[in-house]
């Protein structure tokens, strides 16, 4: 429904999977940049493999988004874009990015956040952190096992989550049940063997320490404008991470870059709504939708009438014109509904609309190659 919401302000949307969830099998790889990069990415130039085959049309403008994990998977996107450090990226350039209640600092603010003496309700990250972390940087961590960093209970459960037994959500409440019932308070800390939470917290060339470094996606200096949105009251993902990687970013020369607090007192959850109205602000004052020739600048050579229209919709075209053209039908959710091409000697074309039920729609006529026309039009029946 986000992503509906999101191109019904003109942007041509396209939310991709994460690898290994879905209906795909396998340890999802949680945080880690160049997975997130390439599954964003990807989707991408599939649509402008899709414009090249004239399914539809877009600029090059590309704007980057997402909250929570999505906040650090768009700013994995925007880096890798920007850095060049996916293959296929081909002319691809970011025009802004908005990354919204997302972990950038796992290393520094992730772990000071979730490993320290105030209570923290979502243990089941650590676990998902830790298996993503072995995979993923299998030279630091491919020895490794879940015993050798957490308490044998523990350990257990995230087997048990590796092996898809449980999702991350019943992981999370069986780590709360244990914690809870080995000492009370919720301090995820509890769940790592004592000496190497102590080495992970305090060792800065400790292997994990080391994994989860390569997780951050704060320390670089975009040259897009980018604007990290979030709200103080956290309880998931510390606010702390905006503000660090802001201060990050300027102090490496980042001009474009900002941080906005849009709702002080909102939870993770209750942050959704507002930081998605001010990320969509924030797009639109980049947008450029490119113009459309409308009847009025074609004077005469284009005419579409009438408009509102029942039935049948008549186009007549300019002797000068190639009377071969293309002619389209589009829903607001840009459904291809009805298409018509050929060539016309007299330039007149009728394009029966009869089946199509009462609402808004767009016709797009081409003639070539070129885009010639898109057009609003209401059909009443």
């Amino acid at each position: 429904m986000i992503a509906i919401a999101i191109a019904s302000y003109g942007y041509h949307c396209v939310a991709p999977d994460y690898i290994g969830l879905g209906i795909s099998k396998g340890i999802h790889p949680y945080v880690n940049p160049e997975s997130e990069a390439w599954a964003g990415i990807d989707l991408i130039n599939a649509c402008y493999s899709l414009s090249r085959n004239r399914a539809f049309y877009f600029n090059d403008q590309v704007f980057v988004t997402g909250y929570s994990q999505g906040g650090h998977s768009a700013m994995a996107t925007a880096f890798a874009i920007e850095q060049r450090k996916i293959k296929d990226i081909d002319k691809m350039v970011l025009t802004a990015a908005a990354p919204m209640s997302g972990p950038y600092s796992i290393s520094r603010e992730m772990k000071a956040f979730t490993m320290g003496d105030n209570e923290y309700f979502f243990c089941g990250y650590l676990g998902s952190v830790f298996l993503s972390a072995k995979y993923a940087h299998f030279d630091l961590l491919g020895t490794t096992t879940l015993e050798d960093i957490f308490k044998p209970e523990f350990a257990s459960l995230i087997r048990n989550f590796e092996a898809e037994n449980i999702d991350l959500f019943e992981l999370n409440d069986a780590m709360i049940a244990l914690l809870s019932a080995n000492g009370g308070k919720i301090l995820p800390k509890k769940m790592f063997r004592d000496e190497v939470r102590d080495d992970i917290i305090n060792d800065p060339n400790n292997p994990l320490q080391i994994a989860l470094t390569r997780m951050d996606v704060c320390n670089w200096i975009p040259q897009a404008p980018v604007k990290m949105i979030y709200c103080k009251a956290d309880d998931q993902v510390t606010y702390r991470n905006a503000v660090y990687t802001d201060s990050l970013m300027r102090a490496g020369g980042a001009l474009k870059v900002s941080k906005q607090d849009v709702l002080s007192s909102a939870d993770h959850g209750q942050c959704v709504y507002p930081a998605l109205l001010n990320m969509i602000a924030f797009f639109n004052s980049y947008q450029k939708i490119d113009p459309v020739l409308a009847v009025d600048e074609l004077n005469d050579e284009l005419v579409i009438w009438p408009n509102p229209v029942r039935d049948n919709l008549n186009i007549s075209i300019n002797e000068k014109l190639d009377k071969n053209l293309d002619i389209s039908l589009f829903d607001c959710l840009g459904r291809e509904l009805k298409h018509i091409s050929g060539q016309s000697e007299s330039g007149y074309y009728e394009f029966n609309i009869k089946e199509v039920p009462s609402g808004f729609y767009f016709i797009r006529i081409n003639f070539g190659n070129e885009i010639k026309l898109v057009k609003k039009i209401s059909v009443v029946k």
